[in-house]
């Protein structure tokens, strides 16, 4: 009977076509093992390596600072280039990147930074976005209330807060008999610590150097660029003001700030890109959780 099936053309056929497959198999692994333990160094790959380890983002900038590199530095470059590379490979043969967070999240922030790069060659937004995209954040770019004003300032003096108002009320009645104009507050009262003349400025600025309770009582004044105010009292001491404009908070139209708002409408449009192309990669991924865990909506 062996003798039979030593002569059957089958039995040989299938003899053969197991050993071309375990012959094809053992090729090609030693093959994959003769690449794994390969190491190529080239121009391209040592470029590559000087602009990631550089933190370089223009590719003909690392390109250039490596030709201006003599011959023993590239040796260098390509010594530093090649252990890394054959530390990093001996990483991966060990799984020690298979639960380290910190490569996890490098890898994936990798990953947004080359769908940053597919999102930013799209181009700009379109004109009618431009508008579209102001119409719908107006505030955002609305011009807060401001003031012109100019101070004089009365220090708290030894007779206390009641001698400290006499004297200010008296400056006061004397500037407005003498017309003291606002651009010569500077000569009059005693040395301050900030500025004497504040041109257009906001809530915020005033109340950063006077205080909230001046801030308030400047703010809800009328202007009179004739007539000096007060005394109103600050954390500082007392104050005669006259103010000179008060500026409503306003919106300045689409033309006048079109640099501002096309800058914001780019970066608001990559975002929605960016998170459109990250669904898109989460998609094509099909997710089993657990249902101890609840819903992912």
């Amino acid at each position: 009977m062996l003798r039979r099936l030593a002569r059957e053309p089958l039995l040989h056929f299938i003899l053969l076509g197991t050993l071309v497959f375990v012959v094809h198999a053992l090729l090609v692994s030693q093959g994959a093992v003769a690449t794994a333990s390969t190491i190529d160094v080239d121009r391209a790959r040592l470029v590559e390596y000087l602009r990631n380890r550089t933190q370089l983002l223009d590719d003909a900038e690392a390109a250039r600072r490596f030709d201006a590199l003599t011959a023993s530095d590239r040796a260098i470059l390509a010594r530093e280039y090649v252990r890394d590379e054959a530390l990093y490979r001996e990483a991966l043969q060990l799984d020690l990147d298979a639960h380290d967070y910190s490569i996890r999240r490098r890898l994936v922030q990798q990953m947004e930074y080359l769908l940053r790069v597919t999102v930013d060659e799209q181009g700009g937004p379109t004109e009618a976005a431009v508008a579209a995209y102001h119409a719908a954040n107006v505030e955002r770019y609305r011009e807060p209330h401001r003031v012109t004003f100019a101070h004089v300032f009365i220090a708290p003096g030894t007779g206390g807060d009641a001698a400290a108002l006499a004297r200010a009320t008296r400056l006061r009645d004397s500037l407005n008999a003498r017309r003291v104009p606002f651009r010569e507050a500077p000569a009059h009262g005693d040395r301050f610590l900030y500025y004497t003349n504040y041109v257009r400025r906001t809530a915020e600025e005033v109340a950063a150097d006077f205080g909230p309770d001046l801030q308030q009582r400047l703010f809800s004044l009328a202007p009179d660029p004739s007539a000096w105010q007060g005394p109103i009292p600050s954390a500082h001491g007392l104050h005669l003001v006259m103010l000179a404009e008060q500026l409503p908070p306003s919106d300045p139209p689409l033309e006048q700030i079109r640099a501002r708002v096309e800058r914001d409408a780019l970066r608001a449009r990559r975002e929605v890109l960016l998170q459109e192309s990250i669904e898109s990669v989460v998609a094509g991924y099909t997710v089993n959780l657990d249902p101890s865990l609840g819903s992912a909506d």
